[in-house]
């Protein structure tokens, strides 16, 4: 084999190891962690009908970066309190403790790099599940539900963002039996970090 031989094929090895680590290499992706409030109104007219529902939770999610538009990934929350207001005997109510959980998967679309602020909206599916804590029996109920988010981030670092507020709203499929009413949205809002691991965001 010629010098010129040589340089020929050694050139076409690292052309074709590069583009294959290229399509191996782990994808970029952030990590979240959150502080979530939740609010579920209800209508409250009749004795035994929530009047409203409102957790605070510990939110967890994950996602990877398709580019630097959008992000497809999961989430995990929940409730570390709560409670759920109970019209009661006319202009009486009576309030109970009320654990939620929410689990889904969503789609994040957000503007393109900036030097400091950073807008974004997701669409979300999500399994929500409510329980109401009785004094020796829990009422417990499931939905799924469809919804979506605003929120705009602020730059700490190369890697790291603030969440300076997130807000959003969502629909559930079915309504909670034990609202006693027929409303099925949940308010939130959202604050916390992500953390980016690979390339920049």
């Amino acid at each position: 084999m010629t010098f010129r031989s040589f340089i020929s094929v050694v050139m076409l090895s690292c052309f074709f190891g590069g583009a294959t680590y290229a399509q191996l290499k782990l994808p970029t992706f952030d990590v979240e962690l959150k502080i979530q409030q939740n609010l579920t109104p209800g209508d409250g007219q009749n004795d035994g009908d929530i009047e409203f529902v409102e957790t605070t939770n510990f939110y967890g999610g994950a996602h990877v970066q398709i580019n630097q538009h959008i992000a497809l990934g999961g989430f995990y929350s929940r409730s570390f309190r709560g409670e759920g207001r109970i019209h009661y005997d006319q202009d009486n109510s009576i309030d109970k403790e009320v654990l939620q959980l929410q689990k889904g998967i969503d789609v994040r679309f957000s503007t393109s790099r900036a030097k400091k602020w950073r807008k974004y909206v997701s669409i979300n599916y999500t399994q929500v599940e409510m329980v109401q804590v009785n004094e020796g029996y829990r009422l417990a109920d499931k939905s799924n539900a469809v919804g979506f988010n605003l929120g705009i981030m602020c730059k700490l670092s190369n890697n790291l963002y603030l969440n300076v507020i997130e807000l959003g709203v969502k629909l559930m499929s079915d309504y909670i039996f034990w609202f006693g009413s027929e409303n099925n949205g949940i308010i939130d809002a959202k604050m916390g970090v992500t953390y980016n691991i690979g390339k920049r965001k």
